[in-house]
């Protein structure tokens, strides 16, 4: 029995991705074989598509053995090849604009250096150094961020991980790379008073006014937003369900169930309404559509008077810390804040302890002499 059409699935769950090969039997029969690596499945696929196989012969993914690539053999794979196979393997998943941002990694990558395969390509430290002298280019007059060197060093993953998947190599040089902070540490932390927080919060446009909403009254991370779904929503235990993508050590924490207000209640059950079994803050942009909606939402807020200038350089972060921020001047403690924040350590959670400005103009009136 011969096949009329035969494909490669990749299925993607939370911890690791296999690959099926699937396919339709002239008579209208389907069939499918699951593989742990690319390689095999489409090794199935092009034996089945060739006829070399018989989908109806037993033991069908044993037959593909000798197809496997000998780990003992030293294979030299040139890099260009390999660069263009995989952008074709991209084009067919991907839309343009991110196969283009792909090809523009990539080619970064090789203005600096010219790995004549990929075996020499992949290493650690030649990974680092075109990250640092990727640092001190400019883009016209402007130095290239630390987000967009993260974004080129995720695209160089995933191409290494594809390398893997081919044969071509056997580690990923990018997994033990740690992203750069995005972020100056030692820029100041910007606090919203509750005047500053309505007013901004007017001022913000449509598409971005729950996602501030949100952020400033429970204080999540901006990963924790994203991946929100209706299933994570309580209305009738009046609780949302936060995942701990950063600091969970194991089932016992992997979840944080938050308190909410009637407010933040009603504003979420018009997102899962809205959302039909997606995610609840979908984003309608790239990621850093929130930071730059934030920015000029506050230069919105310092040019109508209502703001500061000094917190025009406000982050997604500092809603964070402006969360918290209230909720020790309400009254909350320190132990309780812990666990809302999602921290695994108390010592963390103090470097949350901003006064509020409020406070500080009121500290004379305190003292009895």
């Amino acid at each position: 029995m011969s096949v009329s059409k035969v494909w490669v699935e990749a299925n993607r769950n939370l911890k690791t991705t296999t690959y099926s090969t699937r396919w339709t039997a002239e008579d209208g029969k389907r069939g499918r074989r699951t593989f742990k690596r690319r390689w095999e499945a489409e090794a199935l696929r092009d034996r089945l598509a060739e006829g070399y196989v018989s989908p109806l012969a037993p033991d069908l993914d044993k037959l593909i053995g000798h197809d496997r690539p000998n780990p003992k053999r030293k294979t030299i794979t040139p890099w260009g090849p390999a660069v263009d196979q995989f952008i074709a393997h991209l084009a067919v998943q991907l839309q343009p604009g991110s196969v283009r941002r792909h090809q523009e990694a990539l080619r970064h990558f090789t203005r600096f250096f010219t790995p004549a395969s990929v075996e020499e390509a992949a290493r650690k430290g030649l990974v680092l150094r075109y990250r640092s002298l990727r640092a001190q280019d400019t883009k016209g007059t402007k130095q290239i961020t630390r987000c967009t060197i993260n974004n080129e060093v995720s695209k160089l993953r995933r191409f290494f991980g594809f390398a893997i998947e081919m044969g071509l190599v056997d580690e990923n040089p990018c997994d033990s790379i740690k992203a750069l902070k995005e972020t100056d540490s030692k820029a100041d932390t910007v606090i919203l008073e509750v005047d500053e927080i309505k007013a901004v919060e007017a001022l913000c446009g449509e598409e971005f006014k729950p996602f501030f909403a949100v952020l400033v009254r429970l204080g999540l991370r901006k990963g924790e937003l994203l991946a929100l779904t209706a299933r994570d929503l309580d209305l009738e235990a009046h609780t949302l369900r936060a995942t701990n993508f950063k600091t969970t050590a194991g089932r016992r924490d992997r979840y944080r169930y938050l308190p909410l207000s009637d407010q933040v209640a009603d504003l979420l059950r018009e997102l899962a309404e809205a959302a039909r079994g997606g995610p609840l803050f979908p984003l309608p942009h790239s990621h850093n559509w929130l930071r730059r909606q934030l920015r000029q939402t506050a230069r919105r807020a310092i040019k109508v008077g209502t703001l500061p200038a000094h917190k025009v350089e406000i982050r997604l972060h500092d809603l964070r810390h402006t969360y918290a921020s209230h909720y020790l001047a309400g009254g909350g403690d320190l132990r309780t804040l812990m666990y809302l924040l999602g921290h695994r350590r108390i010592e963390t959670t103090q470097r949350y302890l901003h006064p509020l400005e409020g406070q500080i103009r009121g500290a004379a009136e305190i003292l009895p002499f």
